[in-house]
């Protein structure tokens, strides 16, 4: 057990520290409710002085958090009931290794709106940002992007479906996109059917009822995934001239090399886990993610 807190209330999530840990946020067994932080060394050990910290400090109950971790950080989400929610508003929250808040220590609101039963998911982007997505009732499904600094990019919230094929609670997973945006999949209980939307790096809503579709000129294609060694990395379409980089979750560069049409990367000795592989050359940037098992 991890000492210092009065235990788990529910909801949490975690995910790897990048250094053979383990991170963990929770809903804690306080009043009012709250988010808290954790994490764990490879043998179980707290890794933080104190055990347990508060990720966005609220006098109103906070719930169901959700966390990633991208560039060197801990971006966490959570659903906050602090005034003027209309039942729970969307706040997140950008923690160091340490789990001390970069941003504003009461966090910083994301989405603003009438919710019922909201749930929600983040998922990295471009520049140490995330794009977080929310739940809510007559104003549907939506997702904001936030900035490195805890801004919004935003002017509005984009809407990925309308209130009438909202996802089915927490049924809805999301992956980030190499456009710097990011596409989400659920299940509507309504009609039993499977909606899927991209929302790009601008806010910009494509929605597809298929899973056929045009390769894009910048897509880039990483082969084998997962891997457990060497994967060629080629930027579809296109023999561009260029170099590539190759990022652990924890946002440190592992591999670095020129690409010349394609490349062949070898991750053997790597730790087993995500991997963001970029490339770039003079006109473009193209990302795609591999999986080193």
């Amino acid at each position: 057990p991890v000492d210092g807190g009065p235990g788990l209330a529910y909801a949490y999530n975690a995910t790897s520290d990048g250094q053979d840990g383990l991170a963990i946020v929770f809903v804690e067994a306080t009043s009012p409710r709250r988010i808290s932080f954790t994490r764990l060394d490879g043998n179980g050990n707290a890794a933080i002085t104190p055990a347990i910290k508060t990720v966005g400090m609220s006098a109103f109950n906070q719930d169901l958090p959700w966390m990633v971790m991208h560039d060197g950080h801990f971006m966490v989400a959570w659903e906050d009931a602090r005034p003027p929610a209309n039942n729970q508003d969307l706040y997140a929250q950008k923690l160091d290794l340490n789990g001390e808040p970069v941003w504003d220590a009461a966090g910083e609101p994301a989405v603003l709106v009438q919710t019922y039963i909201p749930h929600t998911k983040l998922v990295p982007s471009d520049s140490g940002g995330v794009i977080v997505t929310q739940l809510t009732i007559s104003a549907g499904f939506q997702a904001q992007r936030l900035r490195s600094d805890g801004t919004t990019a935003w002017a509005n919230a984009a809407v990925l479906a309308g209130a009438q094929h909202v996802p089915l609670y927490e049924e809805f997973t999301m992956h980030p996109h190499t456009d710097g945006g990011a596409v989400a999949f659920w299940y509507n209980n309504d009609d039993n059917d499977l909606y899927a939307a991209h929302v790009d790096f601008h806010g910009s809503i494509g929605v597809t009822s298929g899973v056929d579709e045009t390769a894009s000129s910048t897509g880039l294609q990483v082969w084998p995934n997962p891997t457990t060694g060497q994967v060629r990395v080629r930027v579809m379409d296109r023999l561009v001239q260029g170099t590539y980089a190759v990022q652990d979750a924890a946002g440190r560069t592992v591999r670095t090399g020129q690409v010349a049409g394609q490349a062949v990367v070898d991750l053997s000795g790597a730790a087993p886990g995500p991997y963001l592989v970029e490339v770039r050359w003079p006109d473009g940037v193209a990302r795609a993610r591999v999986v080193l098992e």
